[in-house]
């Protein structure tokens, strides 16, 4: 399955639980919020923190297969994993913290 496939499928077993953070704007703004100071770092910094991020998801937590599919090198990944944690304050490799990330990014339809 690709991670495109894998996404959608995620989305679509996901659809009552988004569906209920949408229609209450304080639960989903916290996830949202999640994101905010990634989404900084990347407009002051021209990173790709996000889409590192969304693409680490998509590979679940696999740092090797992202690394790849970014056409990055390890260590590359290894620090943008390490920056994301340090602003989001929430640990991607942790499973709790992750399922809180992959929610705040669909949520944020990215």
């Amino acid at each position: 399955m690709s991670p495109d496939e894998h996404n959608t499928e995620i989305a679509t077993h996901l659809t009552p639980l988004l569906n209920a953070l949408k229609s209450d704007p304080t639960r989903a703004d916290y996830y949202r919020n999640l994101l905010k100071p990634l989404q900084q770092y990347d407009q002051d910094q021209r990173g790709d923190l996000l889409k590192t991020l969304t693409a680490y998801l998509q590979h679940g937590g696999n740092a090797t297969r992202t690394a790849d599919a970014l056409y990055l090198h390890r260590n590359s990944m290894r620090y943008r994993l390490a920056r994301i944690h340090a602003l989001a304050g929430l640990d991607p490799d942790d499973p709790d913290d992750r399922l809180a990330l992959q929610i705040a990014l669909l949520l944020s339809g990215k």
